[in-house]
């Protein structure tokens, strides 16, 4: 896993799945924006270090949700993908705290997330074994291939009581990033944050 500022914002509409490198984002700037990654491992080992983080954390969800491309149905796949389609083509900001190990990708994921301090925006690759806790109110853009999508396998935790994994793929834990919602939930995250 790896983070760096982009030299400019995400454009919306575009899926951007480049790997060009910035400045590099220090581990202390991520936590100050209320996030935390980390490498736990793939397997049953890096499954059990996730599940600890997410009770440690206070996680409704202890052992997790799993959305596993290659074996979620056709109807579910078709949800997901536009989902991510939504949240390719627009800004998003989440609506609660999430967390998510990848436990199988095929290639890197992307994710732009806004850094309100700095204003500027963050690029994070991640791959297999890579765990991501996410704040409320995060402003985010998504990079991902579509193609990759059967061998996609995420397991994901939260803190939303009764959250299953039609929660997750009808995209309940976000709403679009220029909408009255949205900015309630970006205010309560600047506060939290200090700004």
């Amino acid at each position: 896993m790896r983070a760096f500022y982009r030299s400019s914002a995400p454009v919306e509409g575009v899926n951007d799945v480049s790997t060009n490198t910035g400045q590099p984002v220090l581990a202390e700037d991520l936590q100050k924006l209320g996030l935390q990654l980390s490498h736990v491992g793939i397997g049953s080992q890096g499954l059990a270090r996730a599940k600890i983080i997410a009770q440690q954390s206070g996680s409704l969800t202890p052992d997790g949700i799993k959305l596993d491309g290659g074996s979620m149905g056709e109807d579910r796949c078709k949800a997901f993908l536009e989902l991510v389609e939504a949240a390719v083509s627009q800004r998003v900001v989440l609506t609660n705290h999430v967390q998510f190990l990848v436990e199988s990708a095929s290639e890197n994921l992307y994710l732009d997330i806004q850094d309100p301090i700095k204003n500027k925006w963050i690029r994070i690759e991640f791959c297999a074994g890579d765990f991501l806790d996410l704040p409320a109110g995060l402003p985010l853009q998504v990079g991902f291939n579509p193609q990759i999508l059967q061998s996609f396998c995420i397991m994901l935790f939260t803190k939303t009581p009764g959250a299953d994994l039609d929660h997750f793929i009808t995209g309940k834990h976000i709403v679009l990033g220029k909408s009255p919602e949205a900015e309630k939930h970006r205010a309560v995250y600047h506060k939290a944050l200090g700004i």
